[in-house]
């Protein structure tokens, strides 16, 4: 993959893709963004590869993600997380405990030791609670990005060797309001550099076959029903291997549902800050 994602245009990245874009046209908007114009095509030419897989040979990039050798495997509250699960989002609202299953899940890991790469998007990690959980914090590495291209450039610059447990908390953050540009004027040109990003994201991630890859995600409300439904649309639902829904049930309680399947429980936030899967009534 080339490295990091570039501020061009929504609609310049459509053209690009659908191949309506004059080499005239191309030059002027990397000349406007002052980037290079063969940096620019690299990378959407890029992003265009794994689309196109994703539509139409899921199975071949999943499978990336799957290869037989992983052992790497971790439960908490009844969660198992495994390399060999490809890329696994946490979905829920507000205090649905997507940050403490993930922290738990690196104190866990780096316990034993294993190397830890923490995104913290959101801003949310607390070194406190990673040490009340028993973490070895010379075992995790965190990154803070304050926008989207720092997230980009996060996901594209990490360094792993072998084993290792990959957190993005959270992959929604600094997409939902992404920076004015004068050259990007509509909502299409948004979705557009959004999807650009997620795309150079998650091919990145594919990489990491022998990793833990977690990433947490938001919920947005439905416009054409008023539901609650887990954010980044299809493209993103396409891409993901396991999404496990969380939801507030009361109190420290939660609920965990891992879409596509019959599997639910309840878990519950100990005083200690662990969360624990609840025993069936």
């Amino acid at each position: 993959m080339s490295t990091g994602l570039l501020p061009i245009p929504g609609r310049v990245q459509q053209s690009l893709l659908a191949g309506r874009a004059t080499p005239e046209a191309v030059r002027k908007a990397c000349a406007a963004c002052g980037v290079l114009e063969g940096e620019v095509c690299n990378i959407i030419k890029d992003c265009e590869s794994f689309i196109d897989r994703c539509r139409v040979e899921p199975s071949s990039v999943k499978s990336a993600l799957k290869e037989a050798g992983k052992s790497l495997s971790f439960l908490v509250a009844g969660i198992r997380f495994s390399a060999s699960c490809g890329i696994i989002e946490l979905c829920g609202g507000p205090a649905s405990s997507k940050t403490q299953l993930c922290m738990q899940l690196a104190a866990t890991a780096s316990a034993c030791s294993v190397a830890v790469h923490y995104i913290d998007a959101d801003g949310n990690l607390s070194i406190t609670r990673l040490q009340q959980l028993g973490a070895d914090l010379a075992q995790i590495t965190v990154i803070r990005p304050l926008d989207w291209a720092q997230l980009a450039a996060a996901v594209d610059s990490l360094s792993v060797d072998g084993e290792a447990v990959i957190i993005i908390d959270s992959i929604t953050h600094l997409l939902r309001h992404l920076p004015s540009m004068p050259s990007m004027s509509t909502e299409e040109d948004e979705r557009g550099v959004k999807y650009a990003v997620l795309a150079n994201i998650a091919a990145t991630l594919s990489h990491f076959t022998q990793c833990i890859t977690v990433v947490t995600n938001q919920l947005t409300t439905d416009i054409s029903t008023g539901a609650l439904k887990p954010a980044l649309g299809d493209v993103w639902t396409a891409i993901i291997d396991q999404r496990i829904m969380l939801n507030n049930v009361e109190g420290g309680i939660k609920s965990v549902d891992v879409d596509g399947t019959d599997d639910a429980w309840l878990i519950e936030i100990i005083s200690d800050g662990h969360a624990v899967q609840l025993p069936d009534i």
